[in-house]
């Protein structure tokens, strides 16, 4: 049997195999979706909040040009085709040895440029994904626009560790390390490409070691292929593409690793007149990053750049801060408190939601990674 029978045979088996699950239409649908070679699909997991629905955020997007269409749905889950205006139509292949882009033009490597966004009713999760390069940071910039209704899941360095982990635990999957990014922001300013194949622990071992962190790493999951992580959110994945597959062992494996846990952790902290009481959530470094008054400014200076916050520097002093902060776009505050060297506490006002807090947390662990604590 040739190879393209036997590729031919392989996705019959996967159809009959997606008629058998919830949402079979859509996983059918997204399988097809072609790309080039060096060429992976883009995917962006985002959450809906405050169980609002996207007719308002699709009308947003319409302004900008971005044109939303139901494709496929049943009791579940909703498959959102996608139209951007103005695109670019033609792809572009980099070279691995020049770095120079060059024009798909050879028809086997030509394929229909696809944007799609699939709505999980129940959790109110969005994957979003494409297999346009050229199109992704525009499509994902227009999405940040709707903060806070649809909000861009993004991830630690210690959830993508414990993501792989507990695939390959609980799938029964082998999961091969590949390559890593390692990052260090403070003291020695770094980054490092490791390019030597090795377990995840291994990666994160190493990086932890050198005062670093994972900040993505690719790996061959043995049932998906290569896929990359991104502490920014994004995955990509390789050729061949297999959405049902990673649905069942990624998409859910985030949500009950990564996603239930955090918001559970990140719950009814808002200080009311029912629940007055104090709700710190504490995050602890392994590394007494406070000891250098420099890196609480670092911190500072981090908390400034968002354009949605109002950050006040109440106390700064041997290496003592008090920080106070405004969320403009949720609508609720909270204080940060550093008492220790390797520690600090984020201590909610009233109305602080937990996308607030979320956010919060990923902006400091854009700098100092640490793993974060509910305290009663």
């Amino acid at each position: 049997m040739s190879e393209q029978q036997d590729t031919k045979k392989g996705k019959e088996e996967q159809d009959v195999l997606d008629s058998f699950l919830e949402g079979h239409e859509i996983f059918s649908i997204l399988n097809k979706i072609q790309t080039a070679p060096n060429s992976p699909i883009r995917i962006v997991l985002l959450t809906k909040n405050f169980e609002q629905t996207l007719d308002r955020a699709f009308s947003l997007l319409h302004d900008k040009g971005i044109h939303f269409e139901i494709e496929a749905g049943n009791d579940s889950q909703i498959l959102w085709n996608i139209s951007v205006d103005n695109e670019e139509g033609v792809e572009k292949i980099k070279c691995p040895r020049c770095n120079n882009s060059f024009k798909v033009e050879d028809s086997q490597f030509k394929y229909d440029l696809v944007y799609k966004l699939v709505e999980i009713k129940q959790s109110g999760l969005l994957i979003l994904m494409t297999n346009s390069k050229d199109n992704f940071d525009k499509l994902i910039n227009y999405f940040n626009l709707l903060y806070p209704i649809v909000s861009r899941i993004f991830y630690r360095a210690h959830d993508l560790r414990r993501l792989l982990n507990k695939i390959r635990e609980n799938k029964n999957i082998e999961v091969v390390g590949r390559e890593c990014v390692v990052k260090r922001l403070f003291d020695d300013k770094r980054t490092v490409v490791t390019y030597q194949e090795d377990t995840v622990d291994g990666f994160f071992e190493k990086a932890k070691k050198d005062n670093s962190w994972v900040d993505s790493i690719e790996v061959l999951i043995s049932s998906l292929g290569i896929l990359r992580f991104s502490r920014k959110g994004t995955i990509l994945y390789n050729n061949p593409f297999n959405f049902s597959g990673f649905y069942e062992i990624v998409v859910m494996s985030i949500e009950k690793e990564i996603l239930n846990p955090r918001r559970g952790l990140l719950k009814d902290k808002a200080r009311t007149v029912e629940r007055p009481g104090i709700k710190p959530v504490v995050v602890k470094f392994d590394k007494d990053y406070f000891s250098d008054e420099n890196n609480i400014k670092k911190l500072i200076r981090r908390l400034n750049e968002s354009d949605k916050y109002e950050v006040s520097l109440l106390y700064l002093s041997n290496s003592l801060a008090h920080i106070e902060v405004y969320d403009y776009a949720n609508g609720g505050g909270f204080d940060i408190f550093i008492n220790k060297v390797n520690e600090l506490r984020i201590i909610p006002q009233t109305q602080v939601t937990a996308l607030a807090l979320e956010g919060a947390i990923v902006k400091i662990s854009d700098i100092f990674e640490g793993n974060i604590y509910e305290t009663q």
